[in-house]
C-alpha cells in the first residue's frame, strides 16, 4: 500500500503540494510536513488556530482514529479530536500519512506534542483509540506518562461478529422471516459487557468464569484477543483508575468521519481539493461550539433551577451539573426503592 501511495504522490508532482502548503500557511492553520529523499510529501499535519483556542480549556481527553478513501492517493487521514465540557467534539488536528506504521504515528504524535508545548497546553489526561498496535507503541514512546484506553464500541463489534460466526449463528425470525441474532448470542454479549463493567477484581474473575460457562470457545477467544493483553485498558476495575470522564468509545470521531466524507463527496480529489472542502467542516465545528457556548450562558435547564446549583450556574458547565442531577436521582432510587406490588 505504501508503495502505491508513493507512486501516486510522485505522479502528482510538487506544484500541487506547494499550492496546498501556501494555502495552509496563508490561512488560520499551523502546518508541519515531511518529505522523503525524493522531495515527495509523506506526512502533513495541520491544526486550526480557533480550534486550538477552544481545546486550550478542554484538554482532558483526546480521541484518535484513522479514516480512509478521502483522497486520490489513498493516504490515511488521522483525525485527532477533543471533548469539551459541554460534551461536544472539537477537532484538534488532522494528519495525512503515507502509511500506518509506528514511525508514521510517532511523527504525527510528536507534532501534536510540539503543538501542545508551543501553546502552553498540558498533555491530556487520557487517550482513547482502537486497537492499533503501531499507534499504541507510538503513544508509549511519545506520551509515556499519559494512559491510553481502548474503544469499547470496536471491541464489542469484534466480539459480536466472532460469536455470530463461530458459536451463535443467526436464526430466522418466524414472524418476519428475516435473519436475526439468537437469544444465546444476546445473552453471551450481555455477559461480556458485565465482565467489562466489573467494578472489582473479584467481580471481574467471577464474571469471566460465568462467560466461559456460556461458551468455552468464545471465552477463550476473548481471553486470547482482548482480556489477557488489554484488560487494563478495557475493564472498569482498571480503567476507573484513570480520569476519563466517561469516555469509552471513539464513536465521536467516527461520526466526524461520516460528516467529513459527506462534505467531500468523492474520494478522487487531490490534497488541495480535499483540504479546501474540509475548511468548511472546520468552520462548522468551531461555529457550532460557540453557538452552544452562547446558549449555555443564557439558558439554564429547569432541573438546575433553585438553591442547590445557584452558586455554580455558569461557573461549571451545564452538562456536568446535569450529570450530577442524574447521579443524585440514582442514589435516591437506591436508598428508596419502589415498593413491590403483590398480586
Amino acid at each position: 500500500m505504501k508503495e502505491l501511495v508513493q507512486l501516486a504522490l510522485r505522479s502528482e508532482g510538487c506544484q500541487g503540494f506547494e499550492r496546498l502548503l501556501q494555502k495552509l500557511q496563508d490561512g488560520p492553520f499551523q502546518v508541519s510536513y515531511q518529505y522523503d529523499e525524493h522531495h515527495h510529501l509523506t506526512h502533513l499535519f495541520f491544526d486550526h488556530n480557533d480550534a486550538i483556542d477552544i481545546y486550550r480549556t478542554n484538554y482532558d481527553v483526546i480521541i484518535m482514529d484513522c479514516t480512509y478513501r478521502t483522497n486520490r492517493f489513498n493516504m490515511p487521514l488521522f483525525n485527532i479530536v477533543g471533548v469539551t465540557g459541554m460534551n461536544t467534539t472539537i477537532n484538534i488536528a488532522q494528519v495525512f500519512l503515507i502509511g500506518e506504521e509506528e514511525q508514521d504515528f510517532q511523527w504525527a504524535l510528536r507534532q501534536l506534542k510540539h503543538l501542545l508545548s508551543q501553546q502552553g497546553i498540558p498533555p491530556p489526561q487520557v487517550f482513547l483509540t482502537d486497537r492499533d498496535l503501531a499507534l499504541f507503541n507510538a503513544l508509549e514512546e511519545v506520551f509515556p506518562d499519559t494512559p491510553a484506553l481502548l474503544c469499547l464500541w470496536h471491541i464489542m463489534k469484534d466480539v459480536q461478529a466472532h460469536a455470530r460466526r463461530v458459536s451463535f449463528p443467526r436464526e430466522i425470525d418466524p414472524d418476519t422471516s428475516l435473519l436475526q441474532d439468537s437469544g444465546d448470542h444476546q445473552t453471551f454479549c450481555e455477559a461480556f459487557l458485565r465482565v467489562v463493567y466489573a467494578p472489582t477484581e473479584e467481580d471481574y474473575h467471577f464474571r469471566r468464569h460465568e462467560l466461559h460457562l456460556l461458551s468455552a470457545v468464545e471465552g477463550t477467544y476473548i481471553d486470547d484477543v482482548w482480556l489477557d493483553i488489554w484488560k487494563r485498558r478495557i475493564v472498569r476495575r482498571w480503567t476507573d483508575q484513570v480520569l476519563h470522564f466517561g469516555m469509552h468509545s471513539t464513536s465521536r470521531v467516527e461520526g466526524y468521519h461520516a460528516t467529513l466524507k459527506s462534505l467531500l463527496g468523492t474520494s478522487s480529489g487531490d490534497l488541495l481539493t480535499v483540504h479546501t472542502r474540509m475548511e468548511h467542516w472546520w468552520r462548522q465545528s468551531i461555529e457550532r461550539h460557540w453557538v452552544l457556548h452562547s446558549n449555555a450562558e443564557v439558558y439554564v435547564p429547569i432541573r438546575l433551577h433553585g438553591k442547590w446549583f445557584a452558586a455554580v450556574i455558569r461557573v461549571i458547565h451545564t452538562h456536568a451539573l446535569l450529570r450530577c442531577v442524574e447521579s443524585l436521582q440514582r442514589m435516591k432510587t437506591l436508598q428508596n426503592p419502589a415498593p413491590v406490588r403483590m398480586k
